[in-house]
């Protein structure tokens, strides 16, 4: 009898992000998936508790990939405003070629899906890094916030093609991270 196609859980989570990307959260059945790899749905229970679990590992590699890129955006030489700029558009580029996964990431999150706490603290870390060299510690968390808030929503309107008007909606985010940093420059200069 021959022996059944062995499935590692690397493969397991790349079969899954393909599924992903083509067809949504909702296309991620264990299935689906056990169909792609050549086995049995049954089989991927070894090396995966559950769909909901494969959803938190596609979430903890989404995670890890955008922090690594928000991190090399710009070195922390790069002044705050250019490592700002660079920042928002790598978000957005990383949003645009992981449209799929970045709705996993940033939408409803389902509440049996656990993320890595550790890696949601990584990817947040250049932004929060970068926010720190201009105002005191405990204004941080708030104004990266802010930040995010105003670079995740051009990011959204980018990817639900929404910049009809014309116009440079990238300029106009950067002009955005502009006037922030001239006002937190401004609020918190040394006299």
């Amino acid at each position: 009898m021959p022996y059944p196609t062995r499935v590692r859980p690397e493969e397991i989570v790349a079969e899954a992000r393909r599924l992903l990307e083509e067809g949504g959260r909702e296309a991620v059945t264990m299935r689906e998936l056990g169909r792609r790899l050549g086995v049995q749905a049954p089989s991927l229970y070894f090396h995966v508790k559950n769909r909901d679990a494969l959803l938190g590992l596609l979430m903890d590699q989404g995670l890890e990939e955008l922090g690594d890129i928000l991190a090399m955006a710009a070195p922390d030489s790069t002044p705050l405003r250019r490592r700002l700029h660079a920042m928002a558009d790598a978000y957005e580029l990383f949003a645009l070629a992981n449209r799929q996964l970045f709705a996993l990431l940033f939408g409803p999150r389902p509440r049996d899906v656990a993320v890595d706490e550790d890696l949601t603290e990584s990817a947040a870390a250049p932004l929060l890094d970068s926010i720190r060299t201009v105002v005191p510690e405990n204004m941080v968390l708030a104004v990266s916030q802010a930040a995010w808030s105003m670079v995740h929503g051009h990011t959204s309107l980018a990817l639900a093609d929404q910049f009809t008007m014309g116009g440079d909606p990238a300029a106009a985010v950067h002009l955005a991270i502009d006037l922030l940093v001239d006002g937190l420059e401004l609020a918190h200069a040394k006299p």
